[in-house]
C-alpha cells in the first residue's frame, strides 16, 4: 500500500456521501482481508492496515531512493540555465497532481519564501486531474515563479 483509499479522498472531502463512505470502507476491509499479502511503504500505513484488518500480517518495504544513484553532488550549471534556476536551494515536487496530493501548498510555500526574500527555486513535475487547477493558482500568484513540468516517461531509472 502506498496510498490509503478510500481514506485519502474522504479526508479531503472528495467523498461525502455517508452511504458511499460506508460501502467503500467495507470494500476496503474485504480487499485487505482477501489479499494474498499486505505490504506497506510506511509505519503509518501499517497502522492503518492493522486497524482495518487486525488479523493480517503486514510487511514493511519502505519507499526510499537508491542512495548509489541519488546523492548530494555538484549542481549541473547547464541544467540550471536550461530551467532558469538560480544557484540557491531547489525544492521540487515530483508525482501525481491530484486533489489529495495538496501540491497547491507548495505554491503557498513559494509565495511565502518570496515574501521573505528567500532565493529558492520551486519546481513541480507531474501530471494529474488537478494540473489545470494548479496552473490557474500559480497564475493568480503572479509574483511566484514555480514552473510546472509534465512527466514525459521515456524509460526506467538505473
Amino acid at each position: 500500500m502506498r496510498d490509503l483509499w478510500p481514506e485519502a479522498p474522504i479526508q479531503v472531502g472528495a467523498i461525502r456521501n455517508p452511504v458511499a463512505k460506508s460501502f467503500l470502507y467495507r470494500l476496503e476491509k474485504r480487499i485487505y482481508d482477501q489479499a494474498l499479502s499486505l505490504v506497506a511503504l510506511s509505519p503509518g500505513i501499517i497502522a492503518h492496515l492493522q486497524k482495518v484488518s487486525p488479523n493480517r500480517d503486514v510487511a514493511l518495504i519502505p519507499n526510499f531512493s537508491n542512495l548509489e544513484v541519488f546523492f548530494p553532488k555538484e549542481k549541473n550549471q547547464k541544467l540550471l540555465r536550461q530551467l532558469s534556476l538560480s544557484d540557491g536551494l531547489t525544492i521540487a515536487y515530483t508525482g501525481a497532481l491530484g486533489q489529495v496530493n495538496a501540491v497547491e501548498e507548495l505554491l503557498d510555500l513559494a509565495e511565502m519564501a518570496q515574501n521573505h526574500d528567500k532565493k529558492w527555486n520551486f519546481l513541480i513535475m507531474g501530471t494529474g486531474s488537478h494540473e489545470e487547477d494548479l496552473k490557474k493558482i500559480a497564475q493568480t500568484k503572479k509574483t511566484v515563479d514555480c514552473p510546472l513540468y509534465p512527466f514525459r516517461f521515456k524509460g526506467g531509472c538505473k
